[in-house]
């Protein structure tokens, strides 16, 4: 019997590393995006109280989809699910990018957001094995909690530049998560 029979795959496989990536730049435009559109409202002279209302648009995604978004998750392979949020999201910030309502496309925005969290935690027990799980979700906590402050900045940074170029790169970092999510391999629905 080889000693390659049975042998765990290591951590930081193919699968692990797409989603890494795929996480890191889709909370890191997430967080962008956020701080772009602000902006962006300001400069349209939106009321102050708009702001909020922006915010509480990609919030309420996560309250009237957090019964229903699990269930999808689980009904569809866990990368296509991702795929999908990362489209919707770059949908909706390239939707702000040429003049549509900004409350409309971060909405859309955070129904991505909202498709996408349960798909990328469920997917970590299908891509690592046992004792591995504890440091996978490591590895996730720790790329997104790189991508809040990096995006964070980087959206009002580029935001003070110019406005347009700060979206853009919003939705550049989304079409990375995208492709990213094409590196997973196609697994089966839970």
């Amino acid at each position: 019997m080889s000693s390659q029979e049975g042998a765990v795959p290591p951590l930081l496989s193919r699968s692990m590393n797409a989603v890494i990536v795929a996480q890191f730049f889709s909370a890191f435009g997430d967080n962008a995006l956020l701080f772009a559109t602000l902006a962006l409202i300001k400069s349209l002279l939106y009321p102050e109280w708009s702001q909020p209302v922006l915010q509480m648009g990609f919030v309420a995604a996560y309250i009237v989809l957090a019964p229903f978004v699990g269930q999808v998750a689980d009904s569809f392979a866990k990368g296509r699910v991702m795929m999908f949020a990362n489209a919707l999201k770059l949908l909706g910030a390239l939707s702000i990018c040429v003049g549509g309502n900004p409350f409309l496309g971060y909405a859309l925005v955070g129904v991505g957001a909202a498709a996408y969290s349960p798909a990328k935690y469920g997917i970590l027990g299908e891509i690592t094995h046992g004792d591995q799980l504890v440091k996978a979700n490591g590895l996730m906590e720790a790329s997104t909690i790189a991508a809040i402050p990096i995006g964070s900045v980087a959206g009002g940074v580029l935001a003070d530049w110019n406005l347009y170029l700060a979206l853009g790169a919003c939705a550049l970092a989304y079409g990375i998560a995208l492709v990213a999510n094409l590196m997973i391999p196609r697994l089966k629905a839970a």
